[in-house]
């Protein structure tokens, strides 16, 4: 396990459990890992206090649980949380495509073709955390150029979740290069002010996005039962 040390100054629990979500997400915090607060304050360089207090709020959330006589520990992601994440973003990100077609500008769609560009570089130098970052900055621009506050807003809620399952989805250099010419595709559709074009690429990218995350998730449940019946 690595965590990056907290400067004392920002040591807040906010803080700390930004950094245990962020490990989480990236599985430098694997499923099933237990958390012990004592080891993860010394090794964030903090008092065990903010490290109680995030904790709680990763609970709360869904992202670890806390059971007598086994203790805290990351939860797995589930075959629920997969539906109900891809039915929020076929519905949401859609309606963005629909709230931003007419009024998209040039020079935002410069923009988009710059995360694109980016996610080429990634793509060759098989960078994940990058591709995936620049995968979340794409869409979230677009939810940004709607103005809807509370879009933005769930959105952004679900990024953290979306963020997860993307490091699943991500497992080969042929996903990388499908997810750009889906990106590609939402673009030129966008472009020509195609709204049908448009959406149709979105579900499209929604849709495989989920099938790929569904199928290596899978795997990997079906090789811990192997394991656990070796």
């Amino acid at each position: 396990m690595r965590l990056r040390k907290l400067d004392r100054a920002v040591s807040y629990k906010e803080k700390v459990y930004e950094e245990i979500k962020s490990a989480i997400i990236a599985e430098r915090l694997k499923p099933g890992q237990q958390l012990n607060g004592r080891k993860l304050a010394e090794e964030l360089g903090i008092s065990r206090t903010p490290v109680r207090e995030a904790i709680q709020m990763l609970e709360s959330e869904g992202w670890v649980k806390t059971e007598p006589w086994k203790g805290t520990y990351v939860l797995d992601i589930t075959e629920q949380d997969i539906e109900e994440v891809f039915q929020l973003r076929m519905s949401l990100e859609t309606l963005v495509i629909e709230l931003v077609i007419q009024k998209i500008d040039r020079k935002e769609i410069n923009k988009l073709d710059e995360f694109v560009k980016q996610q080429v570089d990634y793509c060759r130098e098989y960078k994940a955390d990058e591709f995936i970052k620049t995968d979340r900055d794409f869409h979230m621009y677009l939810a940004d150029l709607t103005g809807n506050r509370r879009l933005i807003q769930i959105l952004n809620n679900l990024s953290d979740m979306m963020r997860r399952l993307g490091i699943k989805a991500i497992k080969t250099q042929e996903r990388y290069k499908e997810t750009i010419e889906e990106h590609k595709n939402i673009v030129r559709g966008l472009k020509e002010k195609n709204l049908l074009k448009a959406k149709e690429a979105m579900m499209h990218h929604v849709l495989k996005t989920k099938e790929n995350v569904y199928k290596h998730w899978k795997d990997a449940k079906n090789n811990v039962e192997k394991e656990e019946g070796a």
